[in-house]
């Protein structure tokens, strides 16, 4: 049986009789979820040239401009061993997926320089530092790091297009983790003061934001809320206001 209703006009997000699998449907789920990953996958090391990843779940984007995937790890730890003599330095830990039409695909995990450029798609673990051809260190990256950025980016977009300039200020934090992110229009400011946590497995996930306003271009704020955030271990667990 089929219909024959007019429906008016629509916007498909397949076409009829596709089959709305594989490649052809990660190509729709891509940017959707920002990639990231959102439980486990806590890099830890194991000896001075070898880490572990445990199960994790989250979005990688594939190796190409189209394709996302929502990817859950089966096996309980993935072991990293780096072979050959790692130079001294800090490492960032990457993963890769490289798309293939099979029932199983595999996570490619790989390290680079800290300050080379980011590699096309990749999904970052953690960082570790070596010292005398020995790995030291090694550190978790933070959770949900898609998530908390795609929202800003979001609120961002929306401000400056009615009328509001986005800047940050460094205050107490980074460069690349500002104290401050402050939105203007005329004399009005609206700020966000930006607490990162500071326990490892969360590390630069914020951990308070308190929410303020200037009617006189910055010289004094007043709180209008705060946001305060709970994890356990990598995960969120709560959000409150006050």
């Amino acid at each position: 049986m089929s219909s024959v209703a007019n429906l008016g006009a629509q916007d498909l997000t397949w076409i009829y009789k596709e089959q709305a699998k594989a490649i052809d449907f990660n190509m729709l789920f891509r940017d959707i979820i920002p990639a990231g990953i959102y439980s486990g996958g806590i890099v830890a090391q194991v000896n001075a040239t070898t880490v572990q990843i445990p199960v994790w779940s989250g979005i990688i984007n594939t190796n190409d401009t189209l394709g996302a995937v929502k990817c859950t790890t089966g096996l309980s730890y993935n072991f990293v061993t780096f072979s050959g003599s790692l130079a001294d330095g800090e490492y960032v830990i990457y993963g890769l997926l490289t798309w293939a039409e099979t029932p199983n695909n595999f996570i490619g995990y790989y390290i680079r320089d800290i300050l080379a450029a980011s590699v096309t798609n990749e999904l970052i673990f953690g960082t570790m530092t070596v010292v005398s051809n020995a790995i030291t260190t090694v550190t978790p990256n933070r959770r949900m790091i898609g998530r908390f950025n795609d929202v800003q980016t979001k609120l961002d977009h929306l401000m400056s297009t009615q009328g509001w300039a986005y800047s940050e200020s460094v205050g107490s934090g980074t460069s690349a983790y500002p104290q401050y992110i402050i939105l203007s229009s005329g004399v009005h400011r609206i700020r966000q003061n930006i607490t990162w946590a500071s326990t490892s497995a969360q590390t630069k996930n914020p951990s308070v934001i308190v929410y303020q306003y200037s009617s006189d271009s910055g010289t004094i704020y007043v709180t209008i809320a705060t946001k305060t955030y709970t994890y356990a271990t990598d995960q969120l667990t709560a959000i409150a206001w006050s």
